[in-house]
């Protein structure tokens, strides 16, 4: 019955309310004087007639995305603090948001020959399997909010909802994306107030229909933006992009996109992302590509064939990689390397650089973590030997085909006299055929 619906949706509210001041009193957040009381504004809410499994909704959601993003900041915050205790596993954290240290080994560093050589034997090679992938054209429809008491916005969401589209058709390669897309300014019979949201967007929904993704840019009558089910509430529309990857599972179970956070730096961000914080890059991460399917844009490039797969315990193995978003791929490149740990979250290592003539161009490895439909950078490297786990050792020993970098992946330090892929020792000449991407 409706009362005991919203006598559960109370209790988790509450529940959460107590669970994020918990949080906060362990973040010490600086702002949180400056923060309005979300009991007041629940109390307005419901005394203004509005829809009280809505209000009670959308208060869980904004409790849950605070309590989500301070866990993420405070196990950042410790994988600084205790790098060395983390790497050796000897750390205690209440989140599965900690990283292992990123630094090299300073022993193992000394112990590898500045001589090492490629060894490439694409026989050897075996490849990551890959989840079905995001695929279809559906609807999105974006209302931008005109509040009574205000001048009319621009459509800021025309531009949106088309960049939107734009990215996926890309990331995809042409797969997934948004042919139907419709937007409208709607003159709203209500004034600039938190406690109208909920009844506005409901009328703009009324005028612009409803879509398969749906978004409301309501202009700061909330101080965030958020989203669930098939909704974006959005402060302005730059948020639309990250926005959407939160709700994909509302078009195909298990491809909603998780945050791209880091361990590096002081943002918690991981800005080669549209899911970081902020980020506006029409890019993914590697393991976000992964999850919805797509690890390569090519046509040219079979997607069975795009990320290796390394298991620990294996023999050193050495893989050729060219650029994640690179225009024309060379026969036996991989655009990165998955490995596996029994019990633990997926490690992938992929790699960018200044160019796509990637010898040419700034090196640049990078290590993250695969966190459900999100990602945590938790290295970045380059000619180094660098230990990204316990028993996870990779050094670049030097050049294939082009000047493709190779990667040495191996279960022990790797050294000169470290043997990889084919047990002759005898090297797999590489193909110099390229295709451009479709």
């Amino acid at each position: 019955t409706i009362p005991n619906r919203l006598q559960v949706l109370r209790e988790i509210r509450d529940n959460l309310e107590s669970a994020k001041n918990l949080v906060k009193s362990v973040y010490h957040d600086a702002d949180d004087d400056n923060e309005s009381n979300s009991d007041t504004e629940l109390e307005a809410a419901l005394a203004a007639g509005e829809d009280a499994e809505l209000v009670y909704q959308d208060e869980i959601i904004g409790n849950l995305n605070e309590i989500v993003e301070r866990l993420t900041n405070i196990g950042n915050a410790e994988a600084c603090k205790y790098p060395d205790e983390i790497a050796a596993g000897t750390a205690v954290s209440s989140s599965d948001v900690v990283a292992f240290s990123s630094k090299t080994s300073s022993s193992t560093a000394a112990a590898a020959s500045s001589n090492l050589k490629p060894n490439v034997d694409l026989s050897k090679i075996k490849y990551a399997p890959v989840p079905k992938p995001l695929t279809g054209q559906y609807s999105i429809g974006a209302a931008v909010l005109g509040w009574s008491d205000r001048k009319m916005p621009p459509n800021s969401a025309s531009g949106m909802v088309n960049d939107i589209n734009k990215t996926y058709m890309d990331l995809s390669g042409g797969r997934f994306g948004f042919n139907k897309r419709d937007t409208k300014v709607v003159r709203l019979r209500y004034k600039f107030a938190r406690k109208n949201l909920n009844k506005a967007e409901a009328q703009a929904q009324r005028e612009i229909g409803r879509h398969d993704l749906n978004a409301f840019i309501h202009g700061g009558a909330r101080k965030y933006s958020n989203s669930g089910r098939d909704q974006m509430h959005l402060i302005n529309a730059r948020a639309g992009k990250h926005e959407s990857g939160h709700v994909l599972d509302a078009l195909q179970n298990g491809k909603s996109l998780g945050h791209a956070t880091s361990s590096l730096g002081n943002d918690n961000s991981d800005n080669y992302s549209f899911m970081g914080f902020g980020a506006a890059v029409p890019r993914l991460t590697l393991p976000q590509l992964y999850n919805e399917g797509w690890p390569s844009q090519s046509k040219s490039l079979p997607a069975e064939k795009t990320i290796a797969q390394y298991e620990l315990g294996a023999a050193p193995t050495d893989y050729p990689f060219e650029n994640l978003y690179a225009e024309e791929h060379e026969d036996g490149c991989v655009r990165g390397v998955r490995v596996v740990k029994p019990n633990s979250r997926e490690v992938f290592v992929s790699y960018l650089s200044a160019k796509d003539d990637e010898h040419k161009g700034d090196l640049a490895f990078f290590a993250h973590y695969r966190t459900g439909g999100g990602s945590q950078l938790f290295a970045r490297f380059n000619d180094k030997q660098i230990q990204l786990d316990e028993n996870l050792y990779v050094k670049n020993v030097g050049l294939y085909g082009d000047g493709k970098p190779v990667l040495r992946f191996s279960s022990t330090p790797i050294t000169a006299e470290s043997s990889s892929n084919s047990a002759t020792g005898a090297e797999t000449m590489p193909s110099k055929k390229k295709h451009k991407h479709a």
